[in-house]
């Protein structure tokens, strides 16, 4: 029979400070690395922090926050519209649903590219369709000047063969003017692998917050849209509406068009022989406030706002005297024609998804969520569709 030896307490002494020394060191070393080389440890960061997964609601829209107290409750606020799961690349971007080494196809955009708040991205869908990898750098938020930065940061030396830049135009001009005053000494431009990890803290963001049901009585929203002899609910964001209220000549003459197209030429000088083109992506509003019945509609423009040139060319949204549902329908596409002139004009190949998104509403699709400002999956559908479709008749670029 045997005895067990249980450690002299020297012994247990002598490893409870080894265990103690090592952790401290890991700690010393962690902490110089977050330290010396901040940009290094956000990225071990952002790749070592799983991945999310989004039950988004009805009453997740981002309207509600947008627009608050504006909006009646929704009868079903809880309804799950999409399940599906956010991976990040250690850049920061969402990770593609087949990533590869190399990528034949860059998507540059913002919050309707990166599209946080559906399972399949126009890219994914894309890259399904074209049978061609394609790595979507679109990130919330961002405009065109951000986007000629991360083109910069991430594209340098590209063999790509197609860069995609994804205009939105609800707010890609206003963006490209924000840029401005958004960033500061105090308050710099960050890559998005360190925006992302700040993200994670903010609920709105990472889409795990509570609906709140809206306080008041009387509100403007939902209108009722009478679209292929059906009544259907829908919110829509005023600023995108007046956004898009803004005369040619204030356009030509602003320096937030100027920032967007000098945007693009930073753009093109990274991409190298790679076809660039403009896919212009139409808002809600421009898409479904012609079919919003007339009572509701003259609701919306009871105290109607425009576009003004300031004496910083700048645009600033003023109240309008002369605003109406008329003037706003018959200059919806101003924004949208200059777009398209200067992006031809500077090379690039433009890809229109306006006709598209109008004829699938004619036809009684709605192609975005109800309560959010950006497309649903059959809107990212469409968009992906539309652009593969391009891609496989020709190169854009070639005319």
């Amino acid at each position: 029979m045997t005895t067990s030896t249980k450690p002299q307490p020297s012994a247990l002494k002598k490893w409870a400070v080894n265990i103690t020394i090592m952790l401290v060191s890991i700690i010393i070393t962690v902490g110089a690395i977050a330290l010396l080389f901040p940009d290094l440890f956000n990225r071990a960061i952002a790749i070592i922090t799983p991945a999310e997964t989004i039950k988004f609601y009805v009453g997740m829209g981002d309207l509600f926050i947008a627009q608050p107290n504006s909006i009646a409750a929704p009868e079903n606020p809880t309804e799950i519209l999409a399940e599906y799961v956010l991976k990040w690349d250690d850049d920061g971007f969402r990770l593609p649903k087949n990533p590869a080494d190399e990528y034949p196809i860059l998507a540059l955009g913002d919050s309707f590219t990166e599209a946080p708040n559906v399972g399949t991205p126009w890219t994914d869908i894309l890259a399904d369709k074209i049978g061609m990898p394609v790595r979507n750098m679109g990130f919330r938020g961002y405009g065109p000047v951000e986007e000629a930065i991360i083109m910069r940061e991430y594209a340098t030396n590209t063999q790509a063969d197609y860069v995609i830049i994804a205009f939105f135009e609800g707010n890609d001009i206003s963006n490209a003017q924000s840029y401005t005053w958004q960033y500061t000494d105090e308050n710099p431009f960050e890559l998005p692998h360190i925006t992302r990890q700040a993200m994670r803290d903010d609920a709105r963001q990472v889409l795990l917050w509570t609906f709140e049901p809206p306080q008041g009585d009387t509100f403007k929203y939902p209108v009722t849209l009478n679209i292929h002899n059906t009544q259907a609910p829908m919110a829509f964001l005023e600023g995108y509406i007046w956004n898009n209220v803004v005369s040619a000549d204030d356009l030509e003459a602003s320096r937030p068009l100027e920032m967007t197209i000098q945007a693009w030429r930073d753009i093109q000088a990274v991409a190298g022989e790679a076809c660039v083109i403009l896919a212009y992506l139409p808002s809600k509003e421009t898409i479904y406030l012609p079919y919003v019945v007339e009572g509701d509609r003259d609701t919306i423009f009871e105290n109607p706002m425009h576009l003004v040139l300031s004496d910083v060319r700048f645009l600033s949204i003023v109240e309008d005297p002369d605003g109406s549902y008329e003037k706003w329908y018959n200059g919806r596409y101003v924004i949208r024609d200059s777009i398209q002139r200067h992006a031809q004009a500077e090379g690039l190949a433009f890809i229109d998804l306006t006709p598209h998104f109008e004829a699938r509403a004619q036809a009684g699709e709605i192609l975005f969520y109800v309560y959010d400002t950006h497309p649903n999956q059959q809107g990212h559908d469409l968009i992906g569709t539309v652009l593969a479709d391009a891609l496989r008749e020709k190169n854009p670029c070639e005319g």
